[in-house]
């Protein structure tokens, strides 16, 4: 059975979020910094607690939205060739764009990344591509 033309669209769909997620990335953590400095001005030892913790959660959402960057280029490549896997995993790393979402609402790259990953996740679960996956052979894994 030939690749559907769904399948390959949102799997370039997910290349380009990959790429994009680069883009917010930068962001949050420009703008985690720039929080963490305009809270610091003025701000008694008690109130850096505070500064910590917006700074270390801005890079925490960064580092997820990196691995889920990588995650989700890998399963972009495997869905073109076809692994019922890799839908679970794009599945997943499009939850994190959602919490950029949540993090960042004023960021646009954000709701760019946001926008195109329901697409592709419209696109990933459609019936063409339902068939194209389940007709795929899936290789055992070895004990």
């Amino acid at each position: 059975m030939t690749r559907p033309t769904s399948v390959s669209i949102a799997s370039w769909i997910w290349l380009f979020c990959g790429l994009l997620t680069t883009v917010t990335i930068v962001s949050i953590l420009t703008a985690t910094d720039v929080l963490a400095l305009l809270v610091g001005m003025g701000v008694d030892d008690a109130g850096r607690g505070a500064v910590r913790v917006i700074g270390w959660s801005g890079w925490m959402l960064a580092v997820g939205l990196f691995a889920a960057m990588v995650v989700q280029v890998v399963a972009a490549v495997k869905l073109r060739e076809g692994a019922r896997w890799s839908r679970a995993l794009l599945t997943f790393a499009a939850s994190f764009s959602l919490m950029a979402v949540l993090y960042g609402p004023t960021l646009w790259s954000a709701w760019v990344l946001l926008i195109a990953t329901a697409v592709a996740l419209v696109l990933t679960y459609d019936d063409n591509a339902l068939d194209y996956l389940e007709a795929r052979p899936q290789p055992l894994a070895s004990v």
